[in-house]
């Protein structure tokens, strides 16, 4: 994309746990930041999943896999995902942005995470928008990357060696 053309959303924003962050995360992200002038990557936090990675492991892996890939206009933020959608209010977000693996993620996002959340979604002028994976990561998840840890073949295909290295660590493998 042309970085002198005006991208059609000013403030973006995409939330994840990011525990680890993999190379599903970080479509996302390329895809997300090419359509705005600044994408604030929000961590979720707080008390739905236990994770791995401390609170700074994550902000730190994360900010590393978004300079590597060159992406300039994203920030990490944290935030408890009970407030996410107030604080992109408060951020002036204009779009929140979904990846999508495939109908079942589909399926999620419309009927049961946007109607449970289109109100605060309207009070604060939000709009959300879907970004549909590549179909080469439509596997890709934290949750393989666990799972798959002794495995150097399909683990590179979930996470950047450096994301693997640091979890081995964490974990073992």
């Amino acid at each position: 994309m042309n970085n002198n053309k005006q991208k059609p959303v000013k403030i973006g924003a995409t939330s994840g746990t990011y525990d680890p962050v993999t190379n599903g995360h970080m479509d996302l992200i390329k895809k997300s930041a090419n359509l705005c002038e600044k994408l604030l990557v929000i961590i979720s936090t707080g008390r739905t999943k236990k994770t791995i990675f401390t609170e700074d492991e994550r902000v730190n892996l994360l900010q590393n896999e978004i300079k590597k890939a060159g992406i300039k206009n994203a920030e990490v933020r944290i935030c408890k995902p009970e407030n996410i959608i107030q604080f992109m209010g408060e951020q002036k977000v204009g779009t929140f942005f979904r990846g999508v693996r495939n109908e079942v993620d589909i399926e999620f996002e419309n009927n049961v995470l946007f109607e449970k959340y289109k109100d605060k979604f309207a009070e604060h002028n939000i709009g959300v928008a879907h970004i549909k994976s590549d179909p080469n990561l439509v596997d890709v998840s934290s949750t393989n990357a666990k799972k798959f840890i002794n495995n150097e073949l399909e683990l590179s295909k979930i996470v950047s060696a450096d994301v693997a290295n640091a979890l081995k660590s964490k974990i073992g493998g």
